[in-house]
């Protein structure tokens, strides 16, 4: 199962800088810089890569101690994860109703002449 991640090599990564912050803590607590930096980098390479960390993440500053925390909804589904968004889930009615649809709602009428 571990084989098929998507990026794994990027999420490898992620996980060797989060590390490497939290090693630097462990050893100089004062280093905050390097380990805030460390962190900076973790986001950068997530946001280039569009890669998403788990949403149940509690997050606390060094410098004031506020927390944050980033709460999970575990019934949420992503749209393409439901099966009505499944082509081969649809009928061939179903699919152009909902072109129809489409088309209505962003096509301009042309005017009769």
């Amino acid at each position: 199962m571990a084989g098929n991640i998507k990026d794994r090599e990027a999420y490898q990564h992620l996980n060797f800088v989060y590390q490497a912050a939290l090693c630097v803590l462990a050893q100089n607590p004062e280093n905050t810089e390097l380990a805030r930096f460390y962190c900076l980098t973790q986001k950068t390479i997530s946001k280039r890569l569009v890669l998403r960390q788990d949403p149940s993440t509690i997050v606390r500053c060094l410098s004031c101690g506020l927390t944050k925390q980033f709460p999970n909804n575990p019934k949420h589904k992503l749209w393409v994860d439901q099966p009505e968004a499944q082509l081969e889930n649809q009928t061939s009615q179903d699919y152009c109703a909902m072109f129809k649809l489409w088309t209505d709602q962003t096509v301009p009428k042309q005017p009769k002449t």
